[in-house]
């Protein structure tokens, strides 16, 4: 690698402690039967030294469940894939979006 090559690695290994988020998604119970309800949990979390701007989370849901509602009201919705608009994030900010859902089938 070139010296110039090095230079720009060390500036994106500098810039990459600014702006680093974590997001995990988990689902409660793990299974269900069709009529029963579960809840997807998503949790965002700003690991970073810097806010992070304009954030809008989304999330396609399966095709066998039905949205039923959510901890926080999307900002819309295209069939199945449903976004938040969260806005600037915070350095430290941890928070979660609880979505409830309904199995309508079976896959």
């Amino acid at each position: 690698m070139s010296e110039e090559g090095a230079y720009i690695q060390n500036v994106y290994d500098w810039l990459s402690n600014c702006y680093k988020y974590e997001i995990t998604k988990s689902v409660n119970p793990g299974s269900v039967c069709v009529g029963e309800t579960a809840t997807y949990r998503i949790c965002y979390n700003n690991i970073g030294t810097k806010t992070l701007p304009n954030v809008t989370l989304w999330d396609t849901l399966p095709a066998e469940v039905s949205y039923v509602g959510s901890s926080v009201a999307p900002t819309g919705n295209n069939g199945n894939l449903y976004w938040w608009h969260i806005g600037d994030v915070a350095s430290g900010t941890n928070a979660c979006i609880d979505v409830y859902v309904r199995a309508d089938s079976v896959p």
